[in-house]
């Protein structure tokens, strides 16, 4: 590495509860009150109703428990909770995260439904939540500056020059780079409402575009992103998901307009084989509004959709307002985020771009040539083929239309675009279900640090080794990183359409893997919640779920007898018998003290509740790897087996790898005072928060904190120290390409 050390993530939203009318994200990355995590992430009862039946990004039902006991979130998979406490941020920043670009997100028709459906909290409108948005980022950079005894004493500070990130970042501190992502900037959805406030006001265009602009650098805006998820004034917006057809529908007046993609696109998605989350009402919800509930669901009027061939991607490009949109940016020498564009507006901006030497950003992005249906890696006489779901989707790899490659994605010669730009390239954490990269590390657990290594793999090549970074859009829609062990893992397989095509099933990914994150001490959250996946394929029967649930309260140090346990409409009195007897049996010394008698109390009456000791005998057998003799139970001789599988699978996530945290690793990129995360073994210490404790090996990273232990097990499942270092030099990465844009920037005072 050269110039200053630290990761740089270039898409967050930590101040995402601040917009989408309030509606999106419930909590805060901080109490005001200072009374920390018990403020700002209490339970949800009260935004999202009594067992989370409020419908939210979520869906419909969840446990609500925030502070203290956290039983149904922060999950990786969560969109509906706060995901970057300022707690969980500064345990990223121990782990080495020196620059982050906070961006102002909103989706003004879920602010709009949810206002009509609920009553208003906050104004829907982008200008109103970027505005939101950016007070809030002041806001908490203030209130860190109080805790840490006053203003330029926190460990975060907004950057407004590539200067103030290099004082910052060299301080070992956190420099935060506002920018903005919402789809229409300055209110305007279509070129036509652009045309009219002009002539109302008596301005141009230009002169309205150019005052936008100022407005948002004077604000302290440095990156922005043009185009988000629906076209708007500027440009057209990428085709990846059927769910922001209802928002471009609404705010446009006209629903996606496709073409069928050359087939050396590498595009296999259409939008009309894509489902709509929640299904059919809640379309019909987000198309119409309530009045609409009684209408079909699908677009009000005919598209063009299943009339066109092949893959799909946005007709429109850029426009002419875009065109001095990009103009007025490189002026001021602001970030220029091609993420979310079009191809026909990715393809324009970059012409502009590359002809004054600008160099841009994609910020969290995917590689078109890894995902499923990459037209270049089918058979040649499947590359003109088009995609159905119901039809035989053996050519594309999978029956899941999410999976496949879309515009959204980078192909190889727009990635090479970018860095004849010497522009920055960030890989988006949550990869789902992939192909692998060449080189790359075994590819075998779709949706965690697996998943991620072909990715950055693949990009590292791409770019030459340097100008990459990360890109975990926390708090955004895109979920964060999965688990590699136990009953929640291989969350990129969770859907029944991810299954049918793939080579090895999601069961046998996760038994799979080995060498876990090594933490400083056993779990000690044991409750169930924490291994109920929801999903389809769960990888593990309910006799090693049982057991999975035992050895978890049995490693914590709780007495069996007195482990909490869900409430009976939950779960079945005889399976939580069952459990305790597993437990049982974990805890026995030697064949000799089984059967412990399990202690009778009025809640466990007999006989639902009983001591049963071919199931501990079981346990014991499972967890010492020994053999049943001759004369043991039947249900113990059966049971061996299948449990001795999922105490290895326990012990190779526990034991992790034995150079985990070298000496030398921890100085290259922590310097030679290291970092606390680490013991002096090597291990890395857990994240607490109330009853909580987690495990980036059980729980993916369900919050940002983890972004240190997620890297972690990047490490450990064998990516080079050489990509992995690239990582670690994104914030000078990112300086350098600020800098450079500021270099080309004619009338920019903020160098």
């Amino acid at each position: 590495m050269t110039g200053l050390f630290g990761l740089a993530d270039t898409h967050v939203h930590f101040r995402a509860d601040l917009g989408f009318g309030g509606y999106g994200i419930f909590g805060q990355p901080f109490s005001p009150d200072g009374d920390g995590l018990a403020g700002a992430v209490p339970h949800c009862t009260g935004a999202h109703g009594p067992g989370g039946l409020m419908p939210t990004l979520d869906g419909i039902g969840h446990l609500v428990g925030g502070w203290p006991q956290f039983d149904g979130w922060p999950r990786h998979t969560t969109q509906a909770h706060q995901q970057a406490c300022l707690e969980w941020i500064r345990r990223a920043v121990d782990g080495g995260l020196r620059l982050a670009v906070c961006l102002a997100v909103n989706n003004e028709l879920l602010a709009r439904r949810a206002s009509a459906l609920f009553g208003h909290r906050l104004d829907a409108d982008d200008t109103s939540a970027i505005g939101r948005q950016l007070a809030g980022m002041s806001a908490m950079v203030r209130f860190v500056d109080e805790q840490c005894g006053g203003p330029g004493q926190g460990w975060l500070e907004i950057a407004r020059t590539p200067a103030d990130a290099r004082r910052i970042v060299a301080g070992g501190r956190l420099a935060l780079v506002p920018g903005v992502e919402v789809d229409a900037l300055g209110g305007w959805h279509t070129p036509q409402e652009l045309t009219l406030e002009a002539a109302r006001k008596g301005r141009s265009p230009r002169e309205l575009i150019a005052a936008l602009v100022k407005k948002l650098h004077d604000a302290g805006v440095r990156h922005v992103f043009p185009v988000h998820a629906t076209d708007n004034a500027f440009g057209g917006a990428a085709i990846f998901n059927r769910g922001y057809d209802p928002v471009n529908q609404v705010l446009t007046g006209e629903s996606f307009v496709v073409e069928q993609a050359p087939a050396a696109l590498g595009i296999s998605y259409r939008l009309d084989e894509d489902a709509f989350d929640g299904g059919g009402l809640a379309e019909r919800f987000a198309y119409h509004g309530l009045p609409g509930l009684w209408r079909h669901a699908g677009p009000p009027r005919p598209t063009n959709w299943a009339t066109t061939p092949g893959g799909h991607i946005n007709a429109r490009g850029l426009t002419d307002y875009g065109a001095i949109l990009i103009e007025e940016l490189m002026k001021r020498g602001m970030m220029i985020d091609v993420d979310h564009m079009s191809h026909h507006t990715f393809a324009v901006v970059l012409d502009l771009c590359e002809a004054r030497g600008y160099p841009v950003v994609s910020g969290h992005t995917s590689m078109r040539a890894l995902r499923h249906g990459w037209r270049p890696a089918m058979a040649a006489p499947d590359r003109e083929a088009t995609f159905s779901r119901t039809g035989d989707t053996a050519a594309f790899g999978t029956a899941n239309p999410r999976m496949l490659s879309t515009e959204n994605n980078k192909s190889p010669e727009q990635l090479a675009r970018i860095r004849r730009t010497g522009g920055l390239v960030s890989v988006f954490c949550y990869q789902r279900d992939i192909r692998a990269a060449d080189g790359a590390v075994q590819n075998d657990c779709a949706g965690s640090a697996r998943s991620f290594a072909q990715a950055l793999t693949y990009l590292s090549e791409a770019m030459g080794g340097r100008r990459i970074a990360l890109g975990t859009d926390v708090n955004g829609v895109g979920q964060l990183p999965g688990p590699r062990f136990g009953p929640c893992a291989a969350a990129g397989m969770r859907t029944e359409a991810d299954q049918p095509r793939h080579r090895a099933s999601r069961r046998e990914q996760v038994f799979a893997q080995r060498g876990g994150v090594r933490y400083d001490g056993p779990v000690t959250d044991y409750r169930a919640h924490r291994f109920s996946d929801g999903g389809f394929g769960a990888p593990f029967t309910a006799d090693e779920l049982q057991f999975w649930e035992a050895i978890a309260i049995w490693r914590s140090g709780t007495s069996p007898d007195r482990a909490d346990r869900p409430p009976w409409w939950r779960r079945a009195p005889w399976t939580d018998s069952r459990i305790l007897n597993l437990s049982l049996g974990l805890a026995a010394g030697s064949r000799d003290e089984i059967p412990q008698r399990m202690p009778l109390r009025w809640c466990r009456p007999w006989p639902l509740y009983r001591t049963d000791r071919a199931l501990q005998l079981a346990a014991y057998l499972a967890r010492t790897e020994s053999l049943p003799r001759a004369g043991d139970p039947p249900a113990t001789r059966d049971l061996v087996p299948v449990l001795t599988a999922v105490w290895r699978h326990w012990r190779g996530m526990e034991r992790g790898i034995a150079d985990q945290g070298t000496e030398s690793w921890i100085r290259r990129r922590f310097g030679p005072t290291g970092s606390a995360l680490y013991t002096e073994d090597g291990a890395l210490s857990r994240s607490r928060a109330g009853r909580r404790d987690f495990d980036v090996n059980l729980d993916g990273m369900a919050h940002y904190g983890l972004l240190p232990d997620f890297l972690q097990d990047v490490r450990n499942i064998g990516v080079s120290a050489g990509v992995l270092d690239t990582l670690y030099d994104g914030a000078e990465q990112y300086i350098q390409v600020w800098e450079r844009c500021l270099e080309q920037a004619p009338q920019s005072d903020c160098r």
